[in-house]
């Protein structure tokens, strides 16, 4: 048995959403690896954060053992999810 706990879809559109490329293996799993790269999604070869403080931090995609993640079309993935539930 599975479940999938998904929001309806119906909220206003998320901005900045990304996917990690080591997430690549978890939709394997869950037999939707197909879902990206796809339509609406772009890849994402760094990424930049500043969690609680000022300092910024760049990793790139060429460190990651798994390559780049994805820039996602959230409101597209979400559906595509809902499709193969």
């Amino acid at each position: 048995r599975s479940v999938l706990l998904a929001d309806a879809g119906t909220g206003p559109p998320v901005v900045g959403e990304a996917l990690p490329a080591a997430a690549r293996t978890l939709l394997a799993d869950l037999g939707v690896g197909d879902l990206v790269p796809g339509p609406g999604h772009l890849p994402c070869h760094a990424t930049l954060s500043a969690w609680g403080s000022p300092l910024v931090t760049a990793v790139s995609s060429i460190e990651d053992p798994h390559g780049s993640g994805w820039h996602l079309d959230r409101p597209v993935f979400d559906q595509r999810l809902r499709e193969r539930a």
